[in-house]
């Protein structure tokens, strides 16, 4: 089967870019060894919001995979917050429409899994950030229930970690995974994806 991971930095993970096979050293490379026999690629791409991965979707449904995972949100937060390139909520939730539409009408039989953003309240990450995430997350929610798509809910799976882990054991800044949070991402997205492997 064919696999493909798009979003952003948190997916890319040092990828290299020109080559098509490198998996980055992130999540998707550690998923990647639970799914020795199939085709994995790494779409993620650094500085995205769902508006540069909306108009590049296209690249992803040529490669007619049969599993796709979408992590996408925190740079909306993020430049929102800044000043550059705003993204609002509502353009947030029509660019996810547009991608699951396009996703269904181009690969009817091609299975999308969305995953929540995610973020800790630390770093450079503070209450009006989660107060933005937060949303998002509520919207990723809403689709998935409205299109029938599988959700991976990270953000309950880090702040279960907590219990476990110092913040600072999963995150280096509040937004990106230390590798320990990339293992926790990559054995709940397989546990996930397991079930539409053949």
């Amino acid at each position: 089967m064919k696999i493909v991971f798009q979003g952003d930095s948190i997916t890319e993970t040092r990828r290299v870019k020109d080559d098509p096979s490198d998996c980055g050293y992130g999540y998707v490379c550690k998923v990647s060894y639970q799914l020795e026999g199939h085709e994995v690629f790494n779409q993620g791409l650094s500085g995205d919001r769902s508006a540069e991965v909306l108009k590049r979707w296209d690249e992803t449904l040529n490669l007619q995979p049969d599993i796709i995972t979408l992590l996408i949100g925190i740079n909306d937060v993020w430049k929102t917050m800044s000043g550059v390139n705003p993204t609002n909520l509502d353009e947030y939730e029509k660019n996810l429409i547009s991608i699951i539409e396009l996703t269904k009408d181009k690969l009817p039989n091609t299975t999308l899994i969305l995953m929540t953003p995610f973020a800790l309240n630390f770093g450079f990450v503070n209450d009006e950030w989660i107060k933005i995430l937060t949303v998002e997350q509520k919207i990723v929610k809403a689709l998935g229930k409205k299109y029938s798509l599988e959700v991976i809910d990270l953000q309950v799976l880090f702040d279960l970690a907590l219990d476990i882990y110092d913040q600072k054991e999963i995150f280096w800044d509040g937004v990106h995974p230390t590798d320990l949070g990339h293992k926790l991402i990559s054995d709940e997205v397989f546990k996930t994806i397991k079930a539409y492997i053949k």
